[in-house]
Order: C-alpha cells, then sequence, then structure tokens
C-alpha cells in the first residue's frame, strides 16, 4: 500500500491506518516525524483503538524528552 492510500485511508477515519502512519512517521526519527506519528496516534486513540491510546502515550513522551534536550 502507498502511503498516499494509507493517508486516504485514515484521513477517511480508520483507525489502523492512522497507527500505521504513526509507525511511519516515528521511523523517520526526527522531531517532525514524532510530532506526526502522535498527532496520528492520537486520532486512532480518540476512535478508540488500544495501539492508538498507547502509543500517542509514547509519543508525548518522547516529544516531551526532545523539548526539554533543546531547551537545556
Amino acid at each position: 500500500m502507498s502511503l498516499e492510500e494509507l493517508i486516504k485511508l485514515a484521513e477517511n477515519g480508520d483507525a489502523k491506518a492512522m497507527v500505521e502512519l504513526g509507525v511511519y512517521y516515528q521511523k523517520q526519527g526526527d522531531y517532525d516525524g514524532f510530532e506526526q506519528s502522535t498527532y496520528w496516534n492520537e486520532k486512532a486513540a480518540d476512535l478508540g483503538n488500544p495501539n492508538g491510546i498507547i502509543r500517542s502515550m509514547t509519543g508525548h513522551t518522547l516529544i516531551a524528552l526532545l523539548n526539554q534536550e533543546v531547551g537545556d
């Protein structure tokens, strides 16, 4: 499945696609990737997806740690 197809599914409310996008963006390994990952995982969590819930919590923690590191 292409990234464009995955995005379309996620935008249409597919929680599994949202989590897959979260994984994709997290693998980018940069701050923007973590932000995008957390965004999609939160959307999945809002739909009650257990993986989305867990991954969004992890994403918020990573972003907080990265922000703290940048601020030091």
